[in-house]
């Protein structure tokens, strides 16, 4: 004798796949990095701590319109920017670029982790906190900037 399973017990084991789909995407979501990182923006510029800048996505990847960079002790200035990250980007990640501010054709591009510190140009960047919020045009970046050592 073959029992079959009602429709009821088939419409609960549907709802029941259904919550458990809903609730892992919810999870995915909300983790550290991923799409929401609990806020609609970083703090305000200036609420960071003295000797950090914060680097901002730079609109229209124009990496000639820096948001951050230092003067080595040559002259020389040195910018750094954030890109827009895009639908793909590893989480817990952002990418920098460095450029040579006289020079636009030299930026080098630099995929960074939260703790990561990257030399180039003769300047040493620290990565202390990356802002990956909703809108990525938001996100930001918060880094230490000092000359390299020779």
């Amino acid at each position: 004798m073959t029992v079959i399973p009602s429709r009821r017990v088939g419409w609960i084991v549907s709802a029941a796949v259904l919550l458990v789909a809903v609730t892992v995407a919810v999870v995915v979501l909300r983790a550290p990095g991923g799409h929401d990182d609990a806020a609609d923006r970083p703090p305000p510029l200036g609420s960071h701590a003295a000797g950090v800048q914060r680097l901002t996505v730079i609109r229209m990847g124009n990496p000639s319109r820096p948001t951050g960079g230092v003067a080595l002790a040559d002259g020389t200035s040195v910018g750094l920017g954030l890109l827009k990250r895009y639908d793909g980007t590893a989480p817990h990640t952002a990418q920098i670029d460095v450029l040579v501010r006289d020079d636009v054709g030299t930026a080098h591009f630099h995929t960074v982790k939260q703790g990561d510190t990257v030399t180039d140009y003769g300047v040493r960047i620290k990565v202390l906190k990356i802002w990956r919020v909703k809108d990525p045009f938001e996100d930001a970046v918060d880094v230490q900037v000092e000359p390299a050592a020779s």
